[in-house]
């Protein structure tokens, strides 16, 4: 017999100390961003930080583990269990880049109050949960797999609470990176769906309810000196569009830099230079800057120049 369960909005209800943890994350920032009293001199001033550093990680672990890991297993296994291979159709035409606009990002993060449009946790932003990872290694750590089983290195918070973005008719099905398709999500959530349509997994369309009304959080976004992914205003030094040309064992890619929005091929430098952008850089001082270590070569021209690698496409015909 199938298991066809009705219609829900998420694949599993998340335990409550997984929405508690947004709040313990934002105390411990809270605690490292105190400024020491400016009198401390020499070990006054190191034991006061340690004492900063003690508190931050007594939030930082108070952070349920077992709920975390927990919603994140049950979450797989459920899409496991209601995945209909029926329902999937199969789609032929073109697909939308795989790199979502910066500024779609910034507007679905809004639009949204920072929560996963399916289970509705509070997320928190990617560049500030690495830096929390940095400051309290211990509590919170996400470090690379050559060290260790993930199951031992990484704290389930780290892909619980991450806001990612998920193309509601994903990109396989011809879905698009438009506002209209791309909602913020929980790492939980998106990592379960995967590339499977609502149909495929029995989920309700996220779109189809309003987002929870503001409460004022925000992802914790730019804290302890992590990158911001919304900005009120775009820097005038990324303004006008610039072409990023990108060769790689012989593969060629183009960027294109329009404001502070990067789209193009590899999504992996686009991410890079979107990530530089984000910093303040210029278009031309963040593809500069992935010269001198990009295992490809770049070359940055604004729009009409000529195409440096044009001989190299022409002898690939």
């Amino acid at each position: 017999m199938s298991y066809t369960p009705p219609p829900t909005w998420s694949l599993v209800e998340p335990p409550p100390a997984v929405e508690a943890a947004a709040d313990l994350l934002a105390l411990a920032a809270a605690a490292l961003e105190v400024q020491p009293v400016p009198d401390l001199r020499g070990k006054e001033r190191i034991r006061a930080r340690r004492r900063q550093l003690g508190i931050a990680h007594a939030y930082a672990r108070a952070v349920d583990w077992t709920a975390m890991e927990w919603f994140w297993i049950e979450s797989g296994r459920e899409a496991e269990r209601r995945h209909d291979e029926r329902a999937h159709q199969s789609y032929a035409g073109a697909r939308a880049n795989p790199t979502i606009p910066a500024a779609i990002k910034r507007a679905v993060a809004a639009r949204d109050g920072w929560r996963c449009r399916y289970c509705r946790i509070r997320v928190v932003s990617s560049a500030t949960l690495t830096k929390l990872e940095e400051f309290l290694p211990a509590a919170l750590p996400l470090w690379p797999a050559e060290m260790g089983p993930a199951e031992v290195t990484a704290h389930a918070a780290q892909c619980v609470l991450r806001l990612t973005w998920d193309h509601v008719a994903p990109r396989s099905a011809g879905g698009t990176n438009t506002e209209e398709n791309v909602v913020a999500t929980c790492g939980t959530c998106n990592f379960s769906k995967s590339s499977c349509t609502l149909e495929e997994l029995g989920l309700l369309n996220p779109l189809s309810r309003e987002p929870l009304a503001s409460d004022g959080w925000d992802g914790l976004d730019g804290r302890l000196g992590a990158r911001r992914l919304w900005r009120n205003d775009t820097s005038a030094a990324c303004a006008g569009v610039i072409l990023v040309v990108y060769a790689d064992s012989g593969k060629i890619g183009t960027i294109t830099v329009e404001g502070d929005t990067v789209t193009g091929d590899p999504p992996g430098m686009t991410d890079m230079l979107e990530a530089r952008i984000a910093r303040g850089m210029s278009a031309q001082e963040a593809a500069e800057d992935l010269k001198g270590w990009s295992n490809g070569y770049i070359a940055v021209r604004e729009q009409g120049e000529p195409d440096p690698f044009e001989p190299l496409r022409k002898s690939k015909k």
